[in-house]
Order: structure tokens, then C-alpha cells, then sequence
């Protein structure tokens, strides 16, 4: 699978040598888990990044905090014929499930997927939402998935696809093996030829649907992305105050001012809403300390 020999790995093991970047990569997807993970060698690593199986999760049952891939959610919004699908965990599929039986007309709801976004929409704007377990037949004339929205990809996939924009191939090959790097290559064939012009465009930005059956493609500044998915994640939560939402489009110097019952959804990538995460802790350990 790795191509190394039983010495070598007994040098990792007794630590008199090192693991290349690029390998440790490859055994992260091995192990379904990230280079991340395996490197911070704390003890409170989730033993999976990458979200197991069903199957999995039933032959190791004694491990309730144990999460898997449940199916997929399908929001289909009113101009459109096909639904807009995601792959989800079980936990996530019972979080909006209870919250949307108990949901009142002014209330938003979203979930977060496997495949590192964050999804969010008002559910009196919506058409219909469809939760549908992996297990269940789907509709043909209702499924077109997205080429990571299956089960999503492992984390080191994604930052590889992400460094194609920022390493040159010489850097890029000390950090990630060329197995690895065909695999992006591939993956990035597929986004293309489902519409996406730009990794920066598949990776960093925010879709927005508007009720008219339109959308358009923005960068909010991360602070404002997380404060919404903190908000909208809130299962007690039921409006988001005021009626407009404000976008700041802080690296164009534009600012979005939209009514938010002319927006049917947004989809946000994790990886902007963990920036805004990071942004507030490092903004609160500025904050003077109160005596």
C-alpha cells in the first residue's frame, strides 16, 4: 500500500527515522484519518477524520462517541428541478431531524457535511428537504452528486487540491507523494468537468441561492461566516436578527447588504468557518483580562 519495507517501519516505530511528509500523508488515508491526526500525537485524537462506515460503526457499537456516514441530505429549492445534495453523519442526521420537527416557520436550519461544508437555510424558503439514508434507493431524475459528495474525501486530498494554487511542483512534491498528487489531479479533472472553473472557487467560496431561482459566488470575511454557523447551529435558535444579512467582502473592499427573505440557502466551507473560529480566539486573547 505504501511501498516501504517492514525496516523501515520499524525505524519510524523506534523513532531513529523520520516519516517524509508525503508518506505520513498516504498512511493518513490508509488509516482514514489526517497527516494532522497522526503527527499532534495527542491522546485526545479523534481516531477518525475521515468519517468510517456504517458497517463499521455496527461492529464497533461499544464505542458510542463512534460517528459514520449516514446518507445524504437534499435541499430542493423552488426554481430548480434537482435537489442540492450532501453527505451527512448519523449524529448530524438525528441534530436536524429533531430540530426541524420542532422548527417554526421564521426558523433557520443547516448541518455540516462530510464533505467540509456548512450548509444553511431558511426552511419557510425552502421547497423540501430530503433525508435519505444510504441504504434507501434514490431518485434518478433527482440525484446528481457532486464529485466529493458521496462520502466526501479524506482531509490531505482537500490541502493537497488546495496547495495546486500556492506550491510550485517542486514544493508540492515534498509534501505530498505523486500518488497522491494524481489523485488531486484527477479529482480536479472531475470538479471541472462539473463546472468549477478555479480550485479557489470549489475550496474557498460561498454559494448563495436566492429565491428567484439565482446564485452568486462571494468571499465574506471568515468572522462573519463563523458567527452565522454558530448561530444557526444553535438547535434553540429560531430567527436571525435583523432582516437583512451583511456580507463584507473584506479582500474586493465590498460589502453585501441582502434581505434574508429573498435567500433560500447558503453553502459555506468549513474551512472559512474554521478561519473565523481561529480569528475570535485570537481576537479574545487580546482582550485585557478583567481583575
Amino acid at each position: 500500500m505504501l511501498n516501504v519495507s517492514q525496516q523501515t517501519i520499524a525505524r519510524w516505530e523506534n523513532t531513529s527515522s523520520e516519516l517524509k511528509m508525503s508518506v505520513l500523508r498516504d498512511l493518513a488515508i490508509a488509516l482514514h484519518t489526517s497527516s494532522g491526526a497522526l503527527s499532534s500525537g495527542s491522546n485526545d485524537t479523534q481516531p477518525f477524520v475521515s468519517i468510517p462506515s456504517k458497517r463499521y460503526a455496527q461492529k464497533h457499537a461499544d464505542q458510542e462517541s463512534l460517528d459514520y456516514f449516514w446518507g445524504h441530505a437534499g435541499v430542493k429549492l423552488r426554481n430548480s428541478r434537482k435537489s442540492l445534495w450532501y453527505p451527512i453523519t448519523a449524529k448530524e442526521y438525528e441534530r436536524v431531524y429533531r430540530f426541524v420537527q420542532r422548527s417554526t416557520k421564521s426558523a433557520w436550519a443547516g448541518f455540516e457535511t462530510i464533505n467540509k461544508r456548512f450548509v444553511a437555510f431558511p426552511i419557510s424558503n425552502i421547497y423540501q428537504l430530503t433525508l435519505l439514508d444510504d441504504a434507501a434507493d434514490h431518485d434518478e431524475d433527482d440525484w446528481e452528486l457532486a464529485p466529493d459528495a458521496y462520502s466526501g474525501w479524506p482531509d490531505d486530498l482537500y490541502d493537497c487540491l488546495d496547495d495546486f494554487d500556492h506550491l510550485p511542483e517542486e514544493k508540492l512534491k515534498e509534501q505530498y507523494s505523486d500518488k497522491l498528487i494524481k489523485t488531486a489531479r484527477d479529482a480536479w479533472a472531475s470538479l471541472k468537468d462539473f463546472g468549477y472553473n478555479e480550485i479557489y472557487e470549489f475550496l474557498d467560496y460561498t454559494t448563495l441561492y436566492r429565491i428567484d431561482g439565482s446564485k452568486f459566488k462571494c468571499l465574506p470575511d471568515e468572522l462573519l461566516l463563523h458567527d452565522l454557523y454558530v448561530e444557526v447551529d444553535d438547535e434553540y435558535f429560531e430567527c436571525l436578527p435583523p432582516n437583512v444579512m451583511i456580507l463584507n467582502e473584506i479582500e474586493f473592499g465590498r460589502t453585501l447588504v441582502i434581505s434574508k427573505s429573498q435567500i433560500e440557502l447558503i453553502d459555506i466551507p468549513m474551512k472559512a468557518v474554521n478561519a473565523g473560529f481561529d480569528k475570535t480566539m485570537k481576537e479574545l486573547d487580546r482582550e485585557p483580562s478583567e481583575e
